[in-house]
């Protein structure tokens, strides 16, 4: 997994776009919760992924962007409730990334429920080639809060992607034993780290944790400042 995760690293590294962006990453989040889409097909791992255009430049379509939502959402057979979240995020990113009509200071956060088959990850898949269509497949990243999880989606934990450490401290708070508490460790991220998330993500406009019923508060909170 630590060698996946590299290489998935270098690859976002090699195709990033040049040119600096300035607003605000857009987070899809997506969870196992109570509202049950229908079951279909899930597991990105065995969908066949839409080319990304050789150039990071958004490359002149064809079809207008109503067209290519239509196109593509009917082209992965979505339902009814997956027609609904897909439409909210492709519209989202036509509007600010290909119409420019969107303010800076838009953002959009979104949770994805329903029990494992329902179809979340088919959506994101469907929303990745909305923006691989127009060359902005480097925007969107995947991350997740372990390694099997991460590697379904063909993206990184969450500690990996964001150079996000946990360091013990060399005793318990109090008369616990060392580790017996989160207390007991400190997150830490480097300058080093810093520089190079900074590069890695300055491009990166959307994204996607997985299995978020996993992820605590605080590592919601350590996401939220390492972004």
């Amino acid at each position: 997994m630590v060698k996946q995760e590299t290489t998935i690293a270098e690859s976002h590294r090699n195709i990033l776009n040049p040119n600096e962006q300035n607003g605000q990453s857009s987070k899809a989040v997506t969870e196992y919760g109570q509202n049950a889409f229908q079951s279909v097909e899930t597991a990105l791992v065995s969908c066949r992924d839409t080319e990304t255009p050789a150039s990071d430049s958004v490359t002149t379509p064809t079809l207008l962007s109503d067209e290519v939502i239509e196109k593509i959402g009917s082209e992965n057979s979505l339902n009814q409730q997956q027609w609904i979240a897909f439409h909210i995020i492709a519209n989202f990113f036509v509007k600010r990334h290909v119409d420019g009509c969107s303010d800076d200071a838009d953002c959009l956060t979104m949770l994805m429920m329903g029990p494992g088959g329902t179809g979340k990850t088919h959506v994101v898949k469907a929303v990745r080639a909305v923006m691989q269509y127009y060359g902005c497949g480097h925007m969107i990243r995947f991350l997740a809060p372990t390694g099997s999880a991460a590697a379904l989606i063909d993206g990184m934990t969450v500690h990996k992607g964001l150079g996000i450490t946990i360091k013990s401290n060399n005793k318990g708070k109090g008369n616990r034993k060392p580790g017996e508490s989160t207390q007991d460790y400190t997150v830490v991220i480097s300058v080093s780290s810093r520089v190079q998330l900074h590069e890695e993500w300055k491009s990166v406009e959307f994204l996607l944790i997985d299995e978020v019923s996993l992820v605590s508060l605080q590592l919601l909170a350590e996401i939220d400042h390492a972004l």
